[in-house]
């Protein structure tokens, strides 16, 4: 239900990247899962480095 929630939000996020998949042609279960995958990933780094989530959050390059 999250997963969904997280589709229909416009400010979302996770929605640029569910149209990326759309586009791409994925199917909607596909779609879904991979919102799943993706939420349950960034909860893990939120609470395993104790920092409030950020949104266009990306790895420092070398």
């Amino acid at each position: 239900m999250t997963a969904l929630q997280a589709i229909k939000r416009a400010n979302s996020a996770f929605h640029s990247y569910c149209q990326a998949l759309v586009t791409r042609g994925k199917s909607n279960m596909y779609v879904i899962g991979a919102i799943m995958h993706k939420i349950i990933r960034s909860a893990f780094g939120v609470l395993k480095h104790d920092t409030p989530f950020v949104k266009n959050f990306a790895k420092p390059e070398n």
